[in-house]
């Protein structure tokens, strides 16, 4: 058979940073920062994966715009995208799926994460082109 996310370990040593949908587009730039990730996972009340916030979200901020980081992180990517990519819900895959699946995720959506969740949408990984590239290597 082939091989799934879960029997190789992708994405099983990953950091996966989080903030809640309440909390403000500031303090989730600051521990994207802190500690040193290309994103942040924004979890839902019962922390199910909700949204995700990157440095593509920060693009184009100015004078004008930088007051709404002090807005709820939820709200803040709300207000920055486009009306018909929101909600956008992220790109995830569960433990079951086919390593081969996970590297069409990665290019047919063209992101830099995909999230494995397990059956409650609850996050498990954040799995990262340099995590798939780590498995191929083993």
């Amino acid at each position: 058979g082939e091989a799934t996310v879960r029997e190789l370990g992708v994405g099983d040593e990953a950091m996966v940073v989080a903030c809640g949908c309440d909390d403000l587009a500031i303090e989730a730039v600051k521990t994207m920062v802190e500690q040193q990730v290309s994103a942040v996972a924004v979890l839902d009340p019962e922390g199910r994966l909700a949204a995700n916030l990157s440095p593509s979200d920060l693009q184009g901020l100015d004078s004008s715009t930088l007051p709404m980081l002090g807005l709820p992180v939820y709200i803040f990517l709300a207000m920055r995208a486009k009306p018909e990519y929101f909600p956008r819900a992220p790109v995830t895959c569960s433990g079951e799926t086919p390593f081969k699946e996970l590297l069409g995720l990665f290019c047919v959506h063209r992101v830099h994460h995909v999230y494995r969740v397990d059956a409650e949408g609850k996050l498990v990984a954040m799995i990262t082109p340099t995590d798939v590239l780590r498995a191929l290597a083993l």
